[in-house]
């Protein structure tokens, strides 16, 4: 488990520490604070320093740039915009960020220029590149340099605006591509806007693959104790739309299933949330806004739910809110299960400290009990 993250000129903080971290990790703080930046620095470790998790993160908040005048002419999508990631939002050569978790080697990305590549040795056309392309390097070593493929960078194309070219293919004289191996534990991510409906059936069916479902109707009894089954329809799918459409549950003493759509967000939002455990088996499960939807009343049962699957199924979780009461519902779970307490952090974050500040169980209930504002 990540009990010590370290963060270097990444995104707004120059140097910053998350530390004191537990199986599950609360993070509070202001608007434009931090917090969804270090659930993608998580994100960023765990993935295995591929590049185009950059690619993906950039996306997810909307930040895009327009693509080299060299690709405007065949395609009008714009291009993740990189420049955000490194402190004070721009990029040349030599600028860098880093992160590290516990005691173990700091990952980096690194722009180099391109100069930084070997000539083509072979006379290659692959080896072609415009003196205007800067290269985009994860940890911070040079391909050519070192025979050890496992420890061979992803490297890609930027513009010198941050946008970065994945189209482009770096001469395979230089790459050596990192990416997450299939046996390595997952990283689940549910984003405030919850799961794109399409990902959400995928892991639906790895779920009834692995005769889980069952374990999932029952955490969405949270809200409905006369819930009897969940179908995902296969004409339909979970694509159908955003609320629900191509999902059906079952009811007690009802003999034609609902649309989940008809039940309320709240139901969809638990759905989420009980899929996303049950998938992020002996890995990372990252939840942003974790209270979204949810009414204040059941939180308390949806904190229940969170720490002890993750106790069950061997998950380090990390979420977000920015509500007062989900704070206070974690407060009652540390004193209502005890047992329970010691997997359990609050970490304020602020950008005008070099550390965050932990709080563990008995510092959350005093700060509940007493109405002291962490968030």
């Amino acid at each position: 488990m990540i009990r010590r993250l370290e963060l270097k000129n990444y995104r707004g903080f120059k140097e910053y520490t998350v530390g004191n971290l537990a199986r599950v990790n609360l993070l509070v703080g202001k608007n434009n604070s931090g917090k969804t930046s270090i659930l993608e620095a998580v994100e960023l470790l765990t993935d295995g320093g591929d590049v185009r998790a950059l690619d993906r993160l950039a996306r997810r908040r909307g930040e895009t740039a327009l693509p080299p005048p060299d690709l405007t002419r065949t395609t009008s999508t714009l291009l993740a915009d990189v420049s955000h990631f490194f402190h004070g939002h721009s990029i040349s050569p030599g600028a860098r960020f880093s992160l590290k978790s516990n005691d173990q080697e700091e990952l980096t990305w690194e722009i180099l220029s391109p100069g930084a590549l070997p000539e083509n040795p072979s006379g290659d056309p692959e080896g072609y590149m415009s003196t205007d392309d800067l290269v985009i390097s994860v940890d911070g070593t040079r391909p050519w340099e070192t025979e050890d493929v496992r420890r061979g960078p992803s490297l890609a194309y930027v513009s010198e605006a941050g946008a970065l070219n994945l189209r482009r293919s770096i001469p395979s004289y230089v790459r050596f591509a990192r990416s997450k191996s299939d046996e390595a534990p997952p990283t689940v991510v549910v984003p405030q806007a919850s799961l794109a409906p399409a990902i959400l059936g995928l892991m639906w069916d790895g779920i009834v693959k692995d005769g889980k479902d069952d374990e999932v109707v029952e955490a969405m009894r949270i809200l409905d104790d006369q819930l009897t089954s969940i179908v995902f329809l296969s004409s339909l799918g979970a694509t159908a739309n955003d609320a629900g459409g191509g999902i059906l549950v079952g009811r007690q003493g009802e003999a034609k299933r609902q649309p989940l759509g008809s039940q309320g967000e709240g139901m969809r939002r638990l759905l989420v949330l009980a899929i996303a455990l049950t998938r992020a088996k002996g890995g990372v499960l990252l939840i942003d806004e974790v209270d979204t939807g949810l009414h204040y009343s059941i939180l308390g049962d949806v904190w229940l739910l969170i720490v002890e699957t993750a106790l069950r199924l061997d998950i380090q979780v990390f979420l977000t809110t920015h509500s007062l009461d989900c704070l206070r519902a974690l407060g009652w779970l540390c004193g209502a299960r005890p047992d329970l307490a010691a997997e359990v952090s609050v970490q304020k974050i602020e950008r005008g400290l070099d550390e965050a500040v932990a709080l563990n169980a008995g510092r959350i209930q005093i700060a509940v009990e007493q109405d002291i504002e962490v968030r």
